[in-house]
């Protein structure tokens, strides 16, 4: 195993996880710049929620804070221009489409989804971290979730706010 001393902190890296979040990076840039290849849907979302998963204390003190700096604020930051357009946009045009229709199917991107999935799985892991010990109850839970995820959208049931992501993606975080 290769190790990567970082002198500012003392802290030692795993090069082969730096080199799985590079080729995460790479894939995820490509799908939002049109060079994409299908067969990467499949694993590029589920690697940055594992890797994510890696590095995630849920026992750490202060772990829902540093969860509230790193996730919501820069959520709130991006998403306050998109949700005020959408907002000007179904004020101008009223009657031709709901407000609804403005939030989801929004003329500007909001790729930023996965703080938000990544937020509520963190509350979750949280959660069931200070109710759990033993570590296959941990495993039921992932599979249970993961498969309430699939049903939601195979039963098509509405996404809101991301939760049905959420609940889909604690697997890959776990």
């Amino acid at each position: 195993m290769y190790e990567i001393t970082n002198h500012t902190n003392s802290q030692k890296r795993d090069l082969h996880i730096d080199i799985a979040k590079g080729i995460g990076i790479l894939a995820v840039i490509g799908l939002h710049t049109g060079f994409h290849v299908s067969a990467w849907v499949g694993w590029e979302m589920p690697l940055f929620f594992f890797i994510s998963g890696i590095f995630a204390n849920p026992y750490k003190k202060g772990f829902i804070i540093s969860r509230i700096n790193r996730l919501l604020v820069p959520a709130c930051f991006f998403y306050t221009p998109i949700f005020l357009y959408n907002c000007a946009f179904y004020i101008i045009n009223q009657g031709d489409i709901s407000l609804y229709d403005c939030f989801m199917n929004c003329a500007i991107p909001s790729a930023l989804w996965f703080l938000i999935a990544l937020f509520y799985i963190s509350l979750f892991h949280f959660v069931i971290s200070q109710i759990i010990n033993q570590k296959i109850w941990f495993v039921m839970i992932a599979i249970l979730s993961f498969t309430i995820g699939y049903l939601l959208y195979y039963w098509q049931i509405p996404q809101l706010l991301f939760i049905n992501t959420s609940i889909t993606s604690f697997f890959f975080i776990f």
